[in-house]
């Protein structure tokens, strides 16, 4: 059952910054500004608290080598329980971010292309990637980071947009009751950072995933700053946020439409971040059935059913926002600080045991 999810600490920098910012400064911005307009900043900023407390838990739990004391635990039914919450939540993620990527490729890409169609051929690399595991994810994004960083510090340096940033203003421009509904509304948009906890690290002295989470909750909140500055409440006809770095650059106007130097990047982005979703709902659901091709299997199969009978590639968004979004939050908030008590008082136990012997 074992498999090697060794990442360098690079690694796992790379993949938290790519995993923080695909979906969240994609079309989730639109859907922030129709429900909280100017206040959407607090919002993304206390949801953005949560998950910066929560990766800070997490790496711990993966410092002490969380997931191995869970595994060889000989408290099955506590390992059982945590890993069917986990699984169910990785799952709905995954089909969350798969249901965001289709529905970038048929409304944007592709006017006359189907949904079965579209969700048949992204399947594939990101089946293809879950399956090849951790490792292969990190050596992907390693390549596909330069790319990003490139493009993006490309547009930045040439963007040309006519941005009025009072409308950012007032920032507090809820009651404690709509901040909270908004703040809930949300949490499937967060915690992506959740299917790391499997990772091993490979140290090699340098502390980057501080520096990469820095960077991608500076750059989501400012695209969302940027984006309610330029559109204001008109913010919610945009599809994604992040395409308009491209629309906005100054060298339009001599080059032509630029706004695929975003696609090349968020593509590639949306690929790893729906394959690490599959892969950890497979990792945790393996530690259920025991077998790894039968986590897979039902996993593959669970997605697979609910495409097949979704009236459109969204239908998820809307259930994320319903009902569901409370186990969202509750896996946000309580699953870190509980994996790190579970690993810590196994480890601890464990030693106790070897001393008595």
């Amino acid at each position: 059952m074992k498999t090697d999810n060794t990442l360098y600490n690079r690694q796992t920098a790379i993949l938290l910054f790519i995993l923080t910012v695909t979906f969240k400064a994609a079309a989730l911005p639109a859907m922030v500004a129709a429900d909280a307009g100017s206040g959407g900043l607090t919002v993304y900023a206390g949801l953005f608290a949560v998950d910066v407390l929560g990766w800070i838990l997490i790496k711990r739990y993966i410092d002490l080598g969380g997931a191995e004391t869970l595994d060889n635990t000989s408290k099955k039914w506590l390992k059982t329980l945590i890993m069917t919450v986990l699984t169910a939540y990785f799952a709905l993620k995954a089909v969350l971010c798969f249901s965001g990527t289709v529905d970038f490729v048929v409304s944007y890409m592709f006017e006359n292309i189907k949904i079965a169609e579209a969700a048949m051929v992204l399947a594939v690399p990101c089946v293809y990637i879950a399956i090849k595991g951790i490792r292969t994810m990190g050596r992907v994004a390693e390549i596909v980071i330069v790319l990003v960083l490139t493009i993006l510090v490309f547009n930045l340096l040439f963007i040309k947009t006519d941005a009025d940033f009072s409308r950012n203003l007032p920032i507090f421009s809820m009651s404690m009751k709509d901040y909270l509904e908004n703040f809930s509304k949300w949490s499937f948009w967060f915690g992506d950072f959740m299917p790391l906890l499997f990772v091993k690290e490979k140290q090699d002295g340098k502390k980057r995933s501080p520096w990469a989470l820095t960077a991608a909750v500076c750059f989501v909140l400012f695209t969302y700053v940027l984006m309610f500055a330029s559109y204001g409440r008109s913010l919610v006809i945009v599809k994604n946020a992040m395409l308009k770095y491209g629309v906005f650059n100054h060298l339009e106007t001599y080059l032509g439409r630029l706004d695929w130097t975003i696609i090349v990047i968020w593509i590639p982005m949306a690929i790893i971040t729906c394959g690490a979703h599959f892969w950890a709902a497979t990792e945790s659901a393996r530690r259920i059935v025991k077998k790894k091709t039968v986590a897979e299997a039902a996993i593959f199969l669970c997605i697979a059913v609910y495409f097949f009978f979704a009236p459109d590639a969204m239908q998820m968004t809307n259930f994320a926002k319903g009902a569901l979004r409370y186990v969202a939050l509750a896996v946000n908030l309580a699953m870190p600080p509980v994996l790190l008590l579970c690993a810590a008082g196994l480890r601890k136990e464990a030693q106790k045991n070897e001393e008595t012997r």
